[in-house]
C-alpha cells in the first residue's frame, strides 16, 4: 500500500482518487471524487462527478484516466 501524502489524509480512502492535474500543480496528485461510487468512462459525461485536487482545488472531470488510490 503506498503512502498517503499529509494533504490527503483527513479524505476518506473511498473518496481518495490520484488524477493528473492540470491547475496550479501539473503533475500527478491526490484528489477527492464528488460522488461515490464511480466508475470510469471514457463518453459518457456525468456533471455531476469530479474529482477536486487537494492541493490547489483544480476540478478534473475526465475520469477515464483516474486511479484509486
Amino acid at each position: 500500500m503506498a503512502s498517503i501524502p499529509r494533504y490527503a489524509q483527513d479524505v476518506p480512502r473511498h473518496k481518495l482518487v490520484k488524477v493528473l492535474c492540470r491547475g496550479d500543480c501539473g503533475s500527478t496528485r491526490f484528489a477527492e471524487v464528488s460522488k461515490t461510487p464511480w466508475e470510469k468512462s471514457g463518453t459518457s459525461v456525468d456533471p455531476e462527478l469530479f474529482a477536486t485536487c487537494l492541493r490547489c482545488g483544480y476540478k478534473a472531470r475526465d475520469n477515464y484516466n483516474w486511479t484509486r488510490a
